[in-house]
């Protein structure tokens, strides 16, 4: 391709972004829409977000009401291939000396772990967690029904009992456990509760707003909400389960539903009591002893 095309495809790539569908979605229901983005890009202004958990915390949840409310580009359209894992981007330092240099609003979904401060410069990180029992369960059935060219942990895993999968991926799910710490733990994130998300969406997405520095009013983010309820997304109230769905049962607390007295015991004991350490650390429960 000559330089005249690289530059003339380069120009448009950041005039008309990858995602012009959702752009005009978005101003049909809001007109302004076009008219902020093309603002943005004359005056050079940029914010880059990730949206950076463990899995199976509602992130994608996050991630997309975030999308809507900032009239953000899609991050994974807008860097190299080389820079996504399954669709979300890598935290490494090579990704971050690109980053600095993209002139864009954009937001990215990560579940790499967190890196130092140095090098997240100009990069603002939003945190969501989870009750880890609640963490459990789900991931549970995530990775009984995915498939195993994706990840998931077969047909072997999916013929275990529930109770026999809860107690395997306690002692087998550090790695899950290792991104609940450290994303809990890190100063550089904002973070917010799955569970005050759910009870109260509006509050917790003006709190995330007001951090990136984002201006919009209570009926747009009301209007998001809505958009992206579990109901909304998948037909069925909270409670109706499809087992084999990623948007399973859309509720908090199904923990209860699963766990029974030898699961309580692998999650206080297995992975030398971290599992239990940290429910305590985030408040879920007052005491290591619980019921």
């Amino acid at each position: 391709m000559g330089q005249g095309k690289k530059l003339t495809r380069s120009l448009i790539g950041q005039v008309v972004p990858r995602n012009f569908e959702r752009l005009l979605r978005h101003a049909y229901q809001d007109p302004n829409h076009i008219w902020r983005h093309f603002k943005r890009l004359v005056l050079g202004k940029r914010l880059i977000v990730v949206v950076a958990t463990a899995h199976k915390v509602g992130s994608s949840w996050l991630y997309n009401m975030l999308k809507s409310l900032g009239d953000f580009e899609v991050g994974s359209n807008c860097i190299p291939s080389e820079f996504l894992q399954t669709g979300t981007i890598l935290l490494e330092p090579e990704v971050f000396d690109y980053l600095r240099r993209l002139q864009r609003y954009v937001i990215f979904k990560s579940h790499s772990y967190p890196v130092s401060a140095e090098l997240t410069n100009n990069v603002k990180f939003v945190s969501i967690y989870r009750d880890p029992r609640d963490v459990i369960v789900s991931s549970i059935f995530y990775l009984a029904y995915l498939d195993e060219d994706k990840g998931g942990w077969g047909e072997k895993f999916r013929r275990l009992s529930e109770t026999e999968r809860i107690k395997t991926f306690i002692k087998e799910g550090e790695f899950n456990l290792s991104r609940l710490e450290q994303w809990f733990r890190t100063p550089s994130a904002y973070k917010i509760r799955y569970e005050d998300l759910k009870k109260q969406p509006v509050q917790e997405l003006e709190g995330i707003l007001n951090y990136l520095g984002l201006v919009t009013d209570e009926k747009k983010i009301e209007r998001v909400v809505s958009e992206h309820s579990f109901t909304s997304r998948t037909g069925r109230r909270p409670g109706e389960e499809r087992k084999e769905s990623t948007l399973r049962k859309g509720i908090v607390g199904d923990w209860k539903n699963c766990f029974d007295q030898e699961c309580i015991v692998a999650f206080k004991t297995e992975q030398r009591g971290r599992w239990n350490s940290l429910l305590v650390e985030m408040s879920y429960e007052k005491i290591l002893d619980w019921e």
